[in-house]
């Protein structure tokens, strides 16, 4: 099984923003590691569903106030890349259903996959420091962009990053 190991964002950026709206290129780009993570509707997801499939991962909780920012927008990247055959994901990172329930009423979040990390094990696969954190994996299954921090998934520029990253 692999791990990622702590990864190094490239170190060349001239200001970071509050809110991100553009993922880096990874220093180090290892295999994507395990999900093995049921959804809310008790589906089993492997990394391996994705082969030959750009995805994303967002790791977020409820009580992350930039995670829960950030869900609205990551349901609309999900919306507009569906047609160009990537799949977006949210893993929640340690909760249980009924917080996980309550959010995604409240927000109006329904139309993206939530996998749950109850156990943290994943997280752990995916070296999950600090919330939020998104992986982009190419086709291939290799992890070659991320984002700590806050991330406006509106934003043109990632549109493009994860359609140049799909089409390899």
């Amino acid at each position: 099984m692999t791990a990622l190991s702590p990864l190094v964002f490239a170190e060349a950026r001239a200001q970071v923003p509050v809110i991100a709206t553009s993922l880096e290129d990874l220093a180090v780009t290892p295999p994507a590691p395990a999900l093995g993570l049921l959804d809310l509707a008790g589906k089993r997801h492997e990394t391996t569903d994705f082969k030959g499939k750009a995805f994303v991962v967002s790791f977020w909780a409820t009580w992350c106030a930039p995670c829960r920012r950030e869900m609205p927008s990551l349901q609309n990247l999900r919306a507009r890349l569906k047609p160009d055959n990537i799949e977006v994901l949210a893993i929640n990172y340690g909760e249980t259903q009924d917080p996980i329930n309550r959010f995604l009423k409240k927000t109006g979040v329904a139309d993206l996959p939530i996998l749950l990390d109850s156990d943290e094990e994943a997280s752990r696969r995916w070296y999950v420091g600090n919330l939020p954190i998104a992986y982009a994996v190419d086709p291939a299954g290799i992890v070659r962009l991320g984002k700590k921090g806050e991330v406006d998934w509106d934003s043109a520029e990632i549109d493009a990053q994860l359609r140049t990253l799909a089409a390899g």
